[in-house]
């Protein structure tokens, strides 16, 4: 669980989260540093908030070894390179001009976007260069499938692999070493010298001592020695040179996540860019936060929800998350406020639709967008109000009797919660077509009809998980799992054009009645004579959608 909030209420939150989740199960507080400046602040200006990250259970994503790791900014776009060329085996030194081109354009794009915001391409802003930390490696050579260092001359013949490297500090760790370490005597001697391999002359040894020991018996462990037979030490030109330890880009994928986070991307022209005005929403987040969190936690089937949609950043971010990998994330926002249509649904069908937006309008066709891992279904779920609701029952009842509810409030709610949603909904569904159901609501001061699914409403409150849905004939047949693990059957059609024996024919020629198409519970709407079709060595139940739908909504065991 990731929970941004200001300094007002960061206490109570933490808080909160501490009751909740448990005081064990906290894992961090982030900050996030934006860029901005108030000018009038009598104190501090205040430029970061909080984000408190909660675990349901801490061990369990300690132990999970690709928690709160983000990827390494630069490394897919590096890696590209590398298939792009790797066909045609070219020289080293070819893929490094490559690479630092890369690097060039990079540099040049960072540079467009801190104008944007506002900034300047200074020793601050290069600090928070997300590529910084991938520059380096900016060495190339081919390996083999048994990770033998292979000439240029020979990768074709022995279908060697590019690797990129950079040059680390084979320097001992600078905590208190064990003595062990400054015995000449002991295997872990770490002060020895070596020798140039051009040269011949003694190398510099590291002020700290080499981080391994120079040999070591029966090859246990690490060593310079046998780093070197393995092509791991970068020798310089010449014994001057302290020699280096290589560090693969490939070992390297992701990076661990820090505590502190610089973003400052503008949320608000990520919306002006998508509608083409500013104003529309206040402070919304930027998707480079939020994507961040959910690549830190998320696998790339996982579910991504959050309980405040807000303007749909976190919809938007994960959208964005699935193009750069591949993912096949899914994402649950819900929202109450009128920015759900008026904002976030809108938001998340532009994005759907093209990923880059300028002035309101698209900036990628959307037939490149689709073939970048592009979204192809959403859902809209709305959850009925009480107002709705009370709006929607309408029974036949005389004159006097509608005055006498409509003066008398206490008659009126306890007649509309004890009468009419017991009738109403018992009954209802037996005289309608339940493919045409319409509700009226109110938005914005704005009364109007708007379509039901009930087939999709009834899935909802079962918690079926759905399994096929089809229509044959005029019938739609749902079939799925309940949470309780009964196999489920659904039966919806038009009461008013389907008698029970046309119902009792067509449940035959399905073959619903045999063992290899056996279910648990078997719903149908409308009154029906399937139990009549059941075997003697069948266990199978008929329940009437009606019923069901009626405990489901107004008991207390229901949904």
């Amino acid at each position: 669980l990731f929970s941004n909030i200001d300094e007002n209420e960061r206490d109570s939150l933490q808080s909160i989260l501490d009751m909740t989740f448990g005081k064990d199960n906290r894992v961090e507080e982030l900050i996030w540093a934006q860029n901005t400046t108030h000018s009038q602040s009598p104190l501090y200006s205040t430029n970061h908030e909080y984000v408190e990250v909660y675990a349901r259970d801490r061990k369990n994503a300690e132990a999970d070894p690709d928690m709160f790791r983000e990827p390494k900014p630069g490394y897919s776009e590096i890696i590209a390179i590398l298939k792009v060329v790797a066909a045609k085996y070219p020289t080293p030194t070819d893929v490094e001009s490559a690479i630092t081109a890369l690097f060039k354009q990079h540099i040049e794009d960072y540079k467009v976007e801190l104008l944007e915001m506002g900034l300047k391409y200074d020793e601050e802003t290069k600090k928070q260069d997300p590529w910084r930390g991938i520059y380096n490696y900016c060495n190339v050579e081919y390996r083999d499938a048994e990770d033998k260092l292979v000439p240029h001359e020979e990768a074709a013949k022995r279908s060697a692999t590019l690797r990129v490297w950079r040059e680390s500090d084979p320097s001992a760790p600078s905590q208190k070493q064990s003595d062990s370490t400054k015995d000449p005597n002991e295997p872990n001697y770490r002060f020895y010298k070596v020798m140039h391999p051009q040269t011949q002359k003694e190398c510099a040894t590291p002020k700290r001592g080499w981080a391994w020991p120079k040999a070591w018996p029966q090859g246990t462990r690490d060593s310079f020695e046998s780093l070197d037979r393995q092509g791991r030490i970068a020798w310089g030109g010449d014994e001057t040179t302290i020699p280096q330890y290589k560090r693969f880009l490939h070992e390297v994928e992701t990076n661990v996540a820090k505590s502190v986070i610089h973003d400052y991307t503008d949320g608000e022209k990520q919306l002006a860019n998508l509608f083409g005005e500013t104003g529309i929403f206040p402070t919304p987040k930027p998707t480079t936060l939020v994507g961040r969190f959910v690549s830190q936690v998320s696998k790339k089937t996982d579910w991504v929800m959050d309980f405040f949609g807000g303007s749909g950043t976190t919809g938007h971010a994960v959208i964005n998350l699935n193009r750069e990998d591949r993912g096949s994330r899914k994402f649950v926002l819900m929202e109450a406020g009128d920015h759900f249509d008026r904002v976030l649904t809108k938001r998340i069908k532009k994005v759907m639709y093209a990923p880059d937006w300028a002035d309101g309008k698209p900036k990628t066709r959307p037939t490149e967008a689709l073939s970048k891992g592009n979204p192809k279904v959403v859902k809209l779920l709305r959850v009925e109000s009480y107002e709705d609701a009370c709006e929607n029952l309408k029974l036949a009842r005389s004159e006097d009797q509608r005055k006498l509810i409509e003066q008398t409030p206490t008659l009126r709610e306890s007649y509309v919660l004890q009468y009419m949603l017991d009738v109403e909904s018992r009954r209802s569904l037996l005289s309608i077509d339940p493919f045409n159901v319409q509700l009226t609501i109110s938005r914005n001061n704005e009364t109007q009809q708007v379509a039901v699914d009930m087939v999709e409403t009834f899935n909802q409150l079962l918690g079926l998980r759905v399994q096929s849905i089809r229509q044959l004939k005029g019938v739609v047949e749902v079939t799925g799992v309940t949470h309780e693990g009964d196999n489920v059957l659904v039966l919806w059609r038009s009461v008013t054009e389907t008698d029970n024996a046309a119902l009792d024919e067509w449940f035959k020629k399905q073959a619903y009645s045999t063992r290899d198409r056996e279910f648990d519970l078997i719903y149908v709407n409308g009154d029906n004579n399937l139990e009549n079709l059941r075997r003697d060595d069948e266990t199978w139940k008929v329940r009437l959608i009606e019923e069901a739908f009626h405990a489901l909504m107004f008991t207390t065991e229901g949904f």
